[in-house]
C-alpha cells in the first residue's frame, strides 16, 4: 500500500521539495514495477526523459511523467497495450492505474509509443489524477 509517509520520506531523502512531484516519482516507480512483474517490459526499451531521470541522472533529470517505449523485438504494440490495460485492471500496492485516451501517443512509423497514466490510490482517489501531457520532444 503506499502511503503518504513513504512519499514524504522519499522527497526527504531524494530532496525534493514538491510532495506532489514526489508522490508522481513513486507512483512511477511502481508502475515500472508493474509492467515488469507481468513480462511486458521484457519486450519494451524503455527509453526518453522518464527513462533518463530514473536510470541515469536522478534529481538532476528534467522531471518527466510520461513512459516512451520502443519495441525490441517484431509485435504489435497494440497487444503491449492490451497486456498493460489487463495488467491495470487490479490495483498495485494499492494504487489503481488508467491510461485515458488523451494519456497514449504512437509515432507514425509505429515503432516508438507512450503512455502517460493516470492514477488513483487512498489518499489520492482522484483516478483522473492525470500525470501531465506527454512531452513533445521527438516525433510523434
Amino acid at each position: 500500500m503506499l502511503t503518504r509517509p513513504q512519499v514524504q520520506r522519499y522527497a526527504v531523502e531524494s530532496g525534493l521539495r514538491d510532495m506532489m512531484i514526489a508522490e508522481k516519482e513513486v507512483v512511477l516507480t511502481f508502475l515500472l514495477q508493474l509492467l515488469s512483474d507481468h513480462g511486458i517490459l521484457n519486450r519494451l526499451a524503455f527509453k526518453g526523459g522518464t527513462c533518463l531521470r530514473k536510470i541515469f541522472l536522478g534529481n538532476q533529470g528534467r522531471f518527466s511523467t510520461d513512459l516512451d517505449f520502443t519495441g525490441i523485438e517484431e509485435h504489435e504494440h497494440e497487444d503491449v497495450i492490451l497486456a498493460m490495460m489487463a495488467a491495470f485492471e487490479e490495483p498495485f500496492y494499492g494504487i489503481q492505474f488508467a491510461v485515458p485516451d488523451e494519456g497514449y501517443y504512437e509515432t507514425q512509423d509505429g515503432l516508438s509509443w507512450g503512455v502517460n497514466p493516470a492514477y488513483s490510490h487512498e489518499w489520492n482517489p482522484d483516478v483522473r489524477n492525470y500525470c501531465g501531457p506527454p512531452s513533445m520532444s521527438g516525433a510523434r
